[in-house]
């Protein structure tokens, strides 16, 4: 079924491994992440039954709400996640060392659009890339 990818990749002048803690705080996401309005814990810390329920601002006058739920968690690499509510789909965190610090990288990959949407007519792919300098 055709889909949407949304990709982003940030540059940040820290220590992967600095990162990787900042990605893993999810409940500080509202303060660096402007398009995340709320996250809540929603299930205990573990791959499997660690669940957050966000509430992300668009760009479109609405907010978007769902539950993620982590389904690999690989400490200082990478975490995937499952997700449900008003998207639904996969989500993948990586952080990787690179030149001058770290890059994180962000995917997903809705299954549907928000509702009375109408599907794409092909895969399509949102990315950006910021740096941190």
């Amino acid at each position: 079924m055709p889909g949407y990818l949304f990709r982003d990749e940030w540059h940040v002048a820290a220590a992967p491994a600095e990162v990787w803690a900042a990605v893993r705080r999810v409940e500080d996401w509202p303060a660096w992440w402007p398009s995340v309005e709320s996250v809540t814990r929603a299930g205990a810390a573990g791959a499997g039954s660690e669940v957050w329920t966000f509430v992300f601002r668009t760009r479109l006058p609405y907010r978007m709400a769902f539950d993620a739920t982590v389904v690999h968690d690989e400490p200082l690499h990478g975490v995937r996640t499952t997700v449900t509510g008003r998207v639904e789909g996969e989500g993948r965190w990586e952080v990787a060392a690179v030149a001058g610090g770290a890059a994180v990288r962000f995917a997903e990959a809705p299954a549907a659009g928000p509702p009375g949407a109408s599907p794409p007519p092909r895969e399509q792919a949102v990315s950006s890339v910021s740096a941190d300098s």
